[in-house]
């Protein structure tokens, strides 16, 4: 047998020697899991919603642990398609559930709408937007402002009892809805100092996103008229770090990651069916190269007093690619 082809030969057989004897990086304490809760993208009113976000109904069993998904915690994704136009929604604290608006996976944000104020040119706002403890999502440092709602206020001219409205409040005209008194809006910009609106039956604090609809005289001209309904529906923006957390090494290897209810990290879901506690270890790649170093020289153009190993100046590199 030619020498190169040799010692191709046996590389290659030390080289399959050494992968058995090397286990994958958390083999050991591998387990298998569904791999049907990682699907790939489904669509819902018009968007493409994939993970880290997951739909709400999705989990499944990791670990011996029910109620468990793919994608981070907070981000479970409702899709109601009883409609003609289906729509996606997110829910936050307290129960209330915002319209996806948008996903930019590039830079990480989504953009969310009060779902109440798609109806009536005038909705009600009794809420303030809070975020579950255990959610990835936070408001963007950026590009996001607020709309202040003080609701049934009542207003008097001695002082003793309560102030009167600062001017920088914008009247609410609208009918119904918003009791007996007087209801006013503020935004960020104009929101004034004081107490005063401790004369305010209700007082309510609602994200947007920033932009001349709130900055302009004629817009603002019109927020009081039922305009902070447009504002509204423009929605707020929220952010995700992928690079937080136990998630982010697992993501790096190839895996993506799985949590319980309460938001704790379970394990690192790997492509092969397995889930491992950190990572899916290194990527594998498509080929393996063993460079052999040596030079086949035909035996009988041999000197009878030389070896049939090459000398150091007739040693050439060849690579052996299996």
């Amino acid at each position: 047998m030619p020498l190169l082809i040799l010692l191709c030969v046996l590389l290659l057989a030390a080289g399959l020697e050494l992968a058995r004897g090397y286990p994958t990086a958390g083999a050991g304490d591998a387990r298998a899991y569904n791999s049907s809760m990682c699907q790939g993208s489904f669509a819902c009113g018009g968007l493409n919603i994939h993970y880290p976000f997951y739909l709400s109904n999705e989990s499944m069993v990791v670990d011996g642990v029910s109620q468990s998904y793919c994608g981070y915690p907070g981000m479970a994704v409702r899709c109601d398609d009883s409609r003609a136009n289906a729509t996606a929604t997110l829910r936050l604290a307290g129960g209330t559930n915002y319209t996806v608006l948008g996903i930019d996976y590039d830079n990480h944000t989504i953009t969310l709408a009060d779902a109440d104020v798609s109806n009536g040119v005038c909705p009600m706002v009794r809420h303030n937007v809070n975020i579950p403890r255990e959610a990835w999502l936070n408001f963007t440092p950026t590009g996001n402002s607020t709309i202040s709602f003080f609701l049934d206020c009542s207003f008097t001219t001695y002082v003793t009892v309560a102030p009167l409205p600062p001017p920088e409040l914008v009247p609410i005209n609208c009918t119904g809805g918003f009791g007996r008194g007087r209801s006013f809006l503020a935004t960020q910009l104009g929101a004034p100092d004081g107490n005063w609106a401790r004369a305010c039956k209700e007082v309510y604090v609602a994200p947007v996103q920033t932009g001349e609809w709130l900055t302009s005289p004629e817009s603002r001209g019109r927020l009081g008229s039922g305009g902070y309904r447009e504002v509204l529906r423009r929605g707020f923006r929220l952010s995700w770090d992928p690079s937080a957390g136990p998630c982010f090494k697992c993501e790096l290897s190839g895996g993506r990651c799985s949590y319980d209810q309460p938001g704790g990290f379970l394990g690192c879901l790997c492509s092969d069916g397995r889930v491992r506690s950190m990572d899916c270890g290194p990527k594998k790649t498509s080929k393996n190269a063993i460079i052999a170093v040596g030079k086949y020289q035909n035996p009988s153009s041999t000197p009878t007093n030389s070896s049939i190993f090459p000398s150091l100046s007739q040693i050439q590199a060849s690579m052996c690619m299996f």
